[in-house]
């Protein structure tokens, strides 16, 4: 595995917490020990056998005698490597790290591998690995083999929870006593101890290599230096392909801070993962794959084509399927536009689309039900639903921002979540090196195509906003998110903030979905809450959200309680999808201060709707509107100011009874009011356009 170095960002690395080589500890509690600095020594003491081995060489390439990752007595050396050894297999010249490699003084190609069946997989990967360092292919031969041996043994090692490779009678002995032991140690060495070396590796007799294996998979056993330098990206995706394929959890080194570089590379998470204060710089700045997560959270359980099913109905309850367990279920049907967006980012909408849950027996969840009727479907997937939780905890993740040219040219680069029952727990993402223009980013968080997903106690940072120029050839502003939520279900976030001003308008914001059913703040501190295509069922408490509020389309029932909201709206309908909801708004106990506290005309709900654009569906006020005390702080407020208002001016031309909706716009039909108060004294009015919502009822505390 080769390691690459980026000295030239080392200014660009201020989070990365660069530590120094440890020099050998002196009691058994420190578990990874090295000989001193740098890595690779000219000469070492033969700890096993008193002695020492020879004179210091100065054009030696040393191979450290106790490991990183063990401790114990050694014996072996390493001489500059001999370029263009011989490939054992194809007899090409091949530069390999070790030009030579002897065990008891015989090259390592005169002995075999002794593995029965129970040790198989650990040979094979011995056997690759040796040949990955050499270019010699050793056999593989069931016991007893003739000859020196490579031999895995049933004796316990010297110490318990340890993995042991010792030099005994010219035959190389492997021990353990824990499961999956030899190839954890066999990786742990090789990754640590030979791969970037390159010369003569000779282990005396008396050879002796420990490492001992805790309960959790460490970065350090394949490789990972975590020096906030090197390129760990390789290590880190070894560590947790072994850790899956063993179901064992994967732990952060202490005290790391781990350089992700630009190479597409990503790191398959499918155990329990601990993070702990373990820094990561993620470096955008150079970026093979801008479309590449960093990490992705993946179920072992495969989709499958659900046949059977072609139409389903807006409600429908039960699916005539039987499934293996409870599934999230995702349908399309591509002849059907929906969300034809208007307005500078304006398209020609996207397939219908639909996500729910069934269970077994083909029961649909109707805490989430289907929102279309589907005559035809031109696909429909299931994926199956891990019961087991999955947790990933901690983690100090910063990113140095892309350079890029400012366009919807989105990048990943930060965790993807495609497992369903998944929680983050004190996870952090901070952001920096953004200049003058730079690309947008799809969510350092991006759940997809999955349910029962909790993120809490999490730090998450707002990008920076830049401009471009939309699909009708005018400036915008681009959605740039640090969490990205789409065709999900059962999406809370609880206890989390951002580290920005969330008032400061320069950041774009730190939410943004599609598709999704069932979101929730709860405790969080957020510059926005944002549905684009659409949310099913929404609910923000005891919360507070900055500059741009509460953004959405949707259906079903939004909640808001026990929360401040800084926003142009108390609710803006987002007016790019047709200001719909389909469904009902309930508010209590809020405080909504509008325009974080600037002079403006505020009203509760906002949005925009001429009834002459087609976008794909009815559009939709919500129907009834509940607001049980709420108190608007409108302090300040232009000259002209009459109080706030109950609804925005959603139609500027829709003065009388002469204006035509071309698609009606259909209304609400009756707003509760309990407890609203104003700071200005002035009280809450219908509209500055009455006519509009003439037929609206509203029902107060104060009287109709």
């Amino acid at each position: 595995m080769v390691r690459e170095t980026h000295p030239e960002k080392a200014s660009m690395l201020s989070a990365a917490r660069t530590r120094s080589e440890r020099p050998l500890a002196a009691t058994e509690e420190n578990a990874e020990h090295r000989t001193g600095t740098p890595r690779l020594r000219a000469s070492f003491r033969c700890l096993g056998r008193g002695t020492r081995m020879g004179a210091r060489l100065s054009t030696v390439v040393a191979i450290i005698a106790v490991c990183v990752c063990g401790y114990g007595p050694s014996a072996w050396a390493a001489e500059p490597a001999a370029k263009g050894a011989k490939d054992g297999k194809t007899g090409q010249q091949q530069a390999y790290p070790l030009a030579s490699f002897t065990v008891a003084g015989k090259n390592v190609a005169a002995l075999a591998i002794a593995s029965d069946e129970a040790h198989l997989a650990a040979a094979k990967t011995l056997q690759s690995l040796i040949h990955d360092s050499t270019g010699l292919s050793l056999k593989i031969a069931a016991p007893p083999a003739t000859g020196p041996t490579i031999a895995f043994s049933d004796r316990k090692p010297t110490q318990p929870d340890h993995f042991e490779m010792a030099v005994a009678n010219g035959n190389l002995v492997l021990r353990t006593d824990v499961q999956h032991g030899f190839l954890r140690g066999i990786k742990c060495f090789f990754a640590n101890e030979v791969r970037g070396a390159e010369g003569t590796l000779k282990m005396a007799e008396g050879f002796r290599y420990e490492k001992k294996l805790t309960g959790a998979v460490h970065y350090r056993e394949f490789g990972a230096r975590g020096d906030g330098v090197t390129d760990d990206v390789d290590a880190i995706a070894e560590a947790h392909e072994f850790a899956n394929q063993h179901g064992l959890p994967v732990q952060a080194d202490v005290g790391a801070t781990y350089y992700i570089g630009g190479k597409s590379k990503t790191a398959v998470i499918q155990t329990n993962t601990d993070f702990g204060e373990a820094g990561f710089t993620i470096d955008d700045t150079a970026v093979k794959n801008r479309g590449a997560n960093i990490f992705e959270v993946r179920s072992g359980l495969k989709s499958f084509k659900l046949a059977g099913v072609s139409s389903l109905k807006r409600n429908q309850q039960k699916l005539d399927v039987s499934l293996p367990g409870s599934c999230v279920v995702r349908v399309v049907n591509s002849h059907v536009k929906r969300y034809i967006r208007y307005g500078a980012n304006r398209n020609k909408g996207s397939a219908q689309t639909d996500v729910f849950i069934v269970d077994k027996d083909g029961n649909v969840d109707m805490n989430a039900p289907i929102i279309w009727d589907f005559e035809r479907i031109t696909s429909i997937t299931a994926q199956p639903m891990d019961k087991t939780p999955l947790t990933i905890t901690g983690g100090r993740f910063t990113t140095i921002a892309n350079a890029a040219e400012s366009k919807y040219t989105y990048y990943a680069r930060g965790f993807a979540i495609r497992r369903s029952n998944v929680v983050v727990d004190g996870l952090e993402h901070r952001i920096t090196g953004e200049g003058k223009h730079g690309a947008p980013y799809g969510g350092f968080i991006n759940v997809s195509g999955c349910a029962n997903v909790t993120v809490r106690n999490t730090v998450l940072t707002g990008h920076k906003t830049y401009r471009t120029i939309g699909s009708a050839g005018r400036g915008v502003s681009m959605g740039t998110y640090d969490i990205s939520l789409s065709r999900a279900l059962n999406i809370s976030f609880v206890n989390c903030r951002q580290t920005n001003d969330i008032k400061n308008g320069r950041y774009w914001g730190i939410m943004g979905s599609n598709y999704c059913k069932n979101l929730l703040f709860d405790g969080c501190t957020f510059s926005r809450f944002d549905a684009h295509m659409g949310v099913a069922n929404a609910t923000i408490r005891n919360s507070t959200l900055g500059h741009a509020g509460i953004n959405a389309i949707g259906t079903g029932t939004f909640t808001v309680e026990n929360t401040k909201i800084y926003g142009r709206s108390l609710v803006n309908l987002r007016s790019d999808y047709g200001s719909t909801w389909q469904g009902e708004f309930i508010i209590r106990n809020c405080v909504f201060v509008p325009a974080c506290g600037r002079p403006t005309q505020a009203s509760l709900i906002g949005g925009s709707n001429s009834g002459q654009h087609d976008f794909g569906y009815t559009c939709y006020m919500p129907e009834r509107i509940t607001i049980d005390t709420l108190h608007i702080d409108d302090r300040k407020h232009p000259k002209d100011y009459q109080g706030p208002a109950i609804f925005g001016n959603l139609n500027r031309r829709f003065k009388d009874a002469s204006y035509v909706e071309k698609y009606p716009y259909v209304k609400t039909k009756e707003v509760i009011l309990k407890n609203v108060t104003t700071a200005s004294g002035k009280p809450l009015r219908l509209s500055d356009n009455p006519f509009m919502f003439k037929d609206v009822k509203v029902i107060s505390d104060k009287g109709e």
